[in-house]
């Protein structure tokens, strides 16, 4: 069929320049707007609901192109229209699988998927967080983005974040990041990093921050139990889960048995 040409009749026999004075009517872009038509008399007719629908259809049957798919599928989702199931079907297909627009191929730290939801199954994870991430500027989601975002924008996104992997020293090691030292030392990487710039915690600090070490004082620490190098053998001592809790104690004037020794 020729529905170029069955367009352009359906247009010559009931469209018209002048908005009827009976019945209804709906205003209609012979060339598409998204097609470049513009807003120019020239280019505009008045059609039936019937007819507007059935224009819609034959555009998205000339065209074949997303914006046409989904002008054809709104059209039929509008109150008051009466779709066969021919028709229903048609508006099902415009906007389904790989015709619909949000379908987008999206990358992941495993490879390309055809859809978010088909990465979130993948992830076992909700699509909506694989969306999320994709659309993240943050330098720990710069694995996830569209089809069409491009690669470099994702190095940019590396490079920008090349602080957040700094190497940091704990208690039991070397770790390339504050995360991988939190899974390390089992506890969150935003933890790892307060130690890091705390006092309290001489064994955790950044790379660049080995020459300044030294600065990074240990003071020993009284308690109800004595003298103890550090706050967290006297947290292990006194069966606390947390070296915070003496470092409070030790700073307070409520807890005259907890104090620091002079900085050496």
């Amino acid at each position: 069929m020729n529905y170029e040409k069955q367009y352009k009749e359906l247009i010559r026999k009931h469209g018209t320049v002048v908005h009827p004075q009976t019945g209804y009517f709906e205003r209609h872009h012979i060339v598409p707007k998204s097609l470049g038509g513009l807003n120019d008399f020239t280019n505009l007719t008045f059609l039936s609901a019937r007819c507007h629908l059935l224009a819609h259809w034959l555009l998205m049957k000339i065209h074949n192109v997303p914006a046409m798919r989904v002008a054809y599928a709104t059209m039929c989702s509008r109150d008051g229209i009466r779709l066969t199931p021919i028709m229903y079907q048609l508006a099902r297909e415009a906007v389904m699988g790989k015709n619909n627009m949000v379908s987008r191929k999206v990358h992941t730290p495993k490879g390309w998927f055809g859809s978010v939801r088909e990465a979130g199954r993948t992830h076992q994870i909700s699509h909506n967080i694989i969306s999320r991430k994709a659309k993240s500027k943050k330098y720990f989601h710069a694995e996830y983005y569209y089809e069409g975002g491009s690669t470099e924008e994702s190095n940019e996104i590396r490079q920008s974040g090349k602080h957040r992997s700094k190497r940091v020293h704990t208690p039991r090691g070397w770790a390339n990041s504050v995360r991988d030292a939190g899974q390390l030392m089992e506890m969150y990487h935003s933890i790892v990093s307060r130690r890091c710039r705390s006092e309290t915690y001489p064994e955790y600090f950044y790379e660049e921050e080995c020459a300044a070490a030294p600065v990074k004082m240990k003071r020993k620490i009284h308690t109800p139990l004595g003298w103890f190098d550090s706050v967290s053998a006297a947290a292990r001592a006194e069966g606390l889960s947390g070296a915070g809790i003496l470092s409070s104690r030790a700073k307070s004037t409520n807890w005259p048995e907890y104090y620091y020794s002079e900085q050496t």
